[in-house]
């Protein structure tokens, strides 16, 4: 089985806060979702932080944000406040830098 690492990487350029941050994607056909792939690293110090899912929406608010992966659709809400229940993105300071990355399989 064939595998695809995503890593997506979000920072805030300006000089004022980043505000209703949100990353959304949607897997390509014939692949899958790899269960508990996601990693976030919050800081941008190239540590990432395993999100670990108790189900199809994966949170957790040490990580300053919320993932949600449901079907072939991820939502990423990084930031202070993202928030997968309202549909809320989080807010990034000035500089600040987030990334995300998780695996899929070709089925």
């Amino acid at each position: 089985t064939d595998e695809l690492e995503y890593l997506i990487v979000i920072s805030n350029g300006s000089s004022a806060n980043a505000t209703n941050v949100r990353f959304t994607d949607t897997m390509p056909d014939f692949t899958t979702y790899q269960t508990s792939s996601i990693a976030v690293d919050r800081d941008g110090n190239e540590t990432f932080e395993i999100v670990t899912p108790t189900n199809a929406t994966e949170a957790d608010a040490a990580l300053k944000g919320i993932i949600t992966v449901l079907g072939q659709n991820i939502a990423v809400f990084p930031g202070i406040g993202g928030n997968e229940n309202t549909d809320a993105g989080g807010t990034l300071s000035p500089s600040a830098v987030t990334a995300v990355k998780y695996t899929i399989t070709i089925d």
